[in-house]
Formats: structure tokens, sequence, C-alpha cells
């Protein structure tokens, strides 16, 4: 249980940004595989570990981006958070449905994590939800 919900991890937030890029004509120039990009917004205790995990990463064609309509870039940069927020609920959620010993409190645990993330994502300049909400007010 916890090691898919860590694999997902890895690369759901990058993954899901290519994913809904590339369906919507944004193109992309490079991956990666590094720690995250913004240590800073993880508690003291785990930047370390959040800095050195190996996420995926996908960066977008700088053309291609300015190119797209308004709706695709909005889309592509909510994708990312989106995606994470839905495994969080959908791994442990299946894995507690399923009966799985101590999935309950892994449900619990992985959704409280949830809540920093959409606030960060949302209120921080560069976070993808609140870029999103940049896009489609324009």
């Amino acid at each position: 249980m916890v090691a898919s919900r860590l694999l997902a991890y890895f690369c759901e937030h990058a993954f899901s940004h290519w994913l809904v890029g590339r369906a919507l004509g944004i193109r992309f120039s490079g991956y990666g595989l590094h720690g995250t990009s913004h240590p800073q917004h993880y508690p003291p205790g785990m930047r370390l570990f959040f800095s050195r995990l190996p996420l995926l990463s996908a960066r977008a064609d700088p053309a291609s981006l300015r190119a797209a309509k308004p709706v695709a870039r909005a889309s592509m940069y909510a994708a990312g958070t989106v995606a994470t927020v839905v495994a969080s609920l959908g791994i442990p959620g299946y894995c507690w449905r399923r009966g799985v010993s101590g999935a309950r409190g892994f449900f619990v645990g992985a959704n409280l994590w949830s809540v920093p993330l959409l606030l960060s994502e949302s209120l921080r300049a560069g976070g993808d939800l609140r870029r999103a909400w940049r896009e489609l007010a324009r």
C-alpha cells in the first residue's frame, strides 16, 4: 500500500502535466528525475528527504506554452495537483475498501498531506493552481 502510493507520488504530478498538456497541443522540451523544485515548502525535517527523492519532472516548451490557449495552459497547470489529490484519495481509499490493515489511517494521513499541498499550490505565486486561475482570468 505504501509502496504503491510512493511510486505514484514520484511521477503522477509531472506525468499529468505532460498528459493533459500534450492532449491540448502543448509540447515539452525536457524531462528529468530529481528532488522537489520547492524544498522550502516542506517542513524542516522533510526538506532534505524531498530534495533528494527521484521525482519525475516535465519541462514545457516556452514557445508552445505561449502559443497555447489560456484554457489549455490552465488545464495543464492544474492537472498535476489534481492528479496528486486524486491518487491520495484513490490508492489509500481502495486499500481501505479492500480491508488492508492500516489503510484507514493511511487514508487519513495521505489526505491530511493534501491540505498543505492545496494551500501551497493555490496561494504561492508559482503554485500550479494559482497559475491555472491566472490563465482563466485572462
